[in-house]
């Protein structure tokens, strides 16, 4: 149990520590967490949202399990609502993003008024989070809580459940394999289809995408649709056989999670488009989920 809440107490601290260079927010932010005094209600701050609209925005406290986010005005945006992104998002900023629903509520507080002000906002918005806990009644927030148990215990896996797969050996538990070690991957996993679990490639300094594994190049669109697969070697792009090429691959991308571990992230399941596909393999997300009881058995 001691591990779990080490676990828990790191992410509490890096998660808050990403405000500590904005004094009023990071005054606002620690106060309403506090207030709060619900070790079971996830923090995130710094959080990036795809709007209705589908832009990006980031809030400076999110609680996901209460679609409920914070934001702290300042002078040099008092006007805006959330803070509009103008600028491309990082692969790991792109697998971390959550979907504004018609839930979602934000709150305002203007740091830059006086403390009277600041603190009533503040006790506002901690008891409009405790109702919406009690309307709710959220699961509690099991910061290491095993992914395999999770979607064992569902029956399915689905991209809004975010789970984290720290090793491909532990995705193919939920398919009914129990392999000592995996090093591929990518490969028949039953029921017709490919486990693919691709590195994606990340931006170097010129924004382009850059090869991350044998001269492959794999890329997302920010909408999670599609991936773009391509090699500069002509003999690698057509590697692949006919009965391979056309199997759905359940895809789990490559990730890392604040506090630095390395992780498999469901992304939905893909297959590839011959008419698309040119000068790379273009392959189209065909679910956001996938039933684990046709491996059953």
């Amino acid at each position: 149990m001691a591990k779990v809440d080490d676990a828990k107490r790191e992410y509490l601290v890096r998660t808050f520590s990403r405000t500590k260079r904005k004094d009023y927010e990071n005054y606002i932010l620690n106060a309403i967490w506090h207030k709060l005094d619900r070790s079971d209600i996830q923090p995130v701050t710094q959080q990036f949202i795809k709007r209705s609209d589908g832009k990006y925005a980031l809030v400076d406290l999110y609680f996901p399990q209460l679609g409920i986010g914070v934001e702290c005005d300042e002078f040099h945006h008092t006007k805006n609502a959330e803070k509009d992104l103008d600028r491309t998002l990082t692969m790991e900023e792109m697998l971390s993003v959550y979907d504004e629903t018609k839930d979602f509520k934000l709150y305002r507080i203007e740091a830059y008024k006086g403390i009277e002000h600041i603190e009533k906002k503040i006790n506002d918005v901690v008891k409009a989070i405790k109702n919406k806990i009690q309307r709710k009644n959220p699961p509690a927030w099991n910061f290491d809580e095993d992914p395999y148990k999770v979607a064992l215990k569902k029956g399915c896996i689905h991209i809004k459940d975010r789970l984290a797969f720290g090793k491909i050996v532990d995705i193919c538990r939920c398919f009914g394999r129990n392999p000592k070690r995996m090093q591929q991957a990518y490969f028949y996993i039953g029921q017709g289809c490919q486990l693919w679990c691709p590195k994606l490639a990340v931006a170097d300094a010129d924004g382009k995408p850059r090869s991350v594994a044998r001269g492959w190049v794999n890329t997302l669109s920010e909408d999670w649709e599609n991936i773009f697969e391509k090699n500069d070697d002509p003999e690698k792009m057509l590697s692949l056989d006919k009965t391979s090429r056309m199997r759905p691959r359940i895809t789990f991308a490559k990730s890392t999670d604040i506090l630095g571990r390395k992780a498999y992230r469901f992304i939905g399941v893909y297959k590839l488009d011959p008419k698309a596909s040119k000068r790379k393999r273009v392959y189209k997300r065909i679910a956001q989920s996938i039933d684990l009881t046709l491996w059953k058995g």
